[in-house]
């Protein structure tokens, strides 16, 4: 490893001029401890590797094979359960024992709006939807949102804390598209529509600042897609633009309290800052040259470490065998986008995810779980 972070350095002299954080990476076991030290979605994710690789088999006893779990908080867990013959979707809830649940018609998907355990479900089949319900976290029905009165073709959104952003659209020719900003409870606070190109809008991020929302957008100059970046304030006023070349990969990066949005195009990471969306700074991740020249390269990145470092997990994925023939771990600082840290981390079967904890992170790798952590020294 020594001699691997010297020619690093070697290709990259930038980075000697700045401190390579030193990371102990160790195979760790699937334990209530480890299960307590992340949060949010990372523990849903957590859980379902625990189940799916048979670690967790008191669990597994009880689990419905057609059961999803969406959502952990400190007293309950939530999931869902589709029939997709009668287009209905159950959500139950099990806490200390008991277990309630409800039956909804014409429902494809549930969505936790929180971890207090708020959930949002739309009817958004075969390409379309009439509507959005709001339920409490004992599965009482709030409120129903209808963006327009025949329905809508295109959905999106995004939550912070008791806030909702909800994107929709009438149809997909429609050069026009919705912004609804309500609260956990489904009660509308700002509603607005605005004129747009041809366009797909694939994440839409609140933080404690603004509404961002990302979309791919249709150029007829080169037959293909661009992307964009649009800021909103709470009021649902524009506050700036962003027009990127290339196409944004779908998980860009904000966190609730960080003025950064962190974002990447092929092996290019960008951050830009939230409040007026200037440059901040780009980081070029090194291609792997060892690869077949049909690998799909897919990058995927978290915060951790409360946003000091980026991670990223660049992957070779092969259409041959369906299988990645590579994946590449690099750890960034935040601040300035600098790699600090670079490893290979082999073939695998299926995508690594990664899941930040309160001191480093998990790489899920097929049935391994690899923990990183910075060495305390550092």
């Amino acid at each position: 490893m020594k001699n691997f972070i010297f020619s690093f350095l070697i290709l990259f002299p930038c980075l000697a001029i700045s401190q390579v954080t030193k990371w102990k990476e160790q195979i760790i076991d699937y334990s209530p401890k480890l299960l307590s030290e992340v949060n949010g979605f990372a523990k849903v994710e957590l859980m379902q590797f625990a189940d799916e690789y048979k670690v967790n088999a008191a669990a597994r006893k009880t689990k419905n094979k057609n059961e999803t779990l969406i959502l952990v908080n400190d007293g309950a867990s939530y999931y869902q359960k589709t029939n997709e013959q009668n287009e209905t979707i159950e959500i139950s809830r099990k806490a200390n024992g008991i277990e309630q649940s409800i039956v909804l018609k014409d429902a494809v998907q549930s969505y936790p709006i929180n971890s207090q355990g708020f959930i949002l479900t739309n009817n958004f089949s075969h390409g379309s939807g009439s509507r959005i319900d709001f339920y409490s976290p004992d599965l009482r029905q709030l409120n129903i949102y209808k963006p327009f009165p025949v329905g809508y073709k295109g959905f999106n959104f995004g939550t912070l804390n008791n806030l909702v952003c909800l994107y929709t659209r009438e149809d997909f020719t429609s050069k026009s598209f919705k912004l609804a900003l309500l609260d956990q409870s489904g009660n509308v606070k700002q509603e607005k529509e605005f004129l747009s190109e041809e366009h797909t809008a694939f994440n839409i991020k609140i933080t404690k600042k603004n509404i961002l929302v990302f979309m791919h957008v249709y150029n007829s100059e080169i037959n293909n897609y661009s992307s964009r970046i649009l800021s909103f304030d709470f009021s649902l006023n524009e506050i700036w633009r962003k027009n990127i070349n290339g196409r944004i990969q779908f998980d860009p990066l904000t966190k609730a309290d960080s003025r950064q949005i962190v974002f990447s195009v092929g092996n290019n990471i960008f951050c830009l800052n939230e409040l007026n969306g200037s440059n901040v700074w780009t980081a070029s991740l090194p291609s792997n040259h060892g690869t077949s020249d049909n690998a799909i390269e897919i990058l995927k990145s978290k915060f951790v470490n409360s946003d000091k470092y980026i991670v990223s997990v660049l992957g070779y994925y092969s259409k041959s065998n369906g299988q990645f023939q590579e994946n590449l771990l690099y750890i960034l600082n935040a601040s300035n986008g600098t790699i600090t840290y670079q490893n290979k981390i082999g073939s695998s079967l299926s995508e690594l995810k990664i899941l930040p904890t309160s001191s480093g992170f998990i790489l899920l790798k097929d049935s391994q779980l690899l923990g990183i952590k910075p060495l305390k020294n550092n």
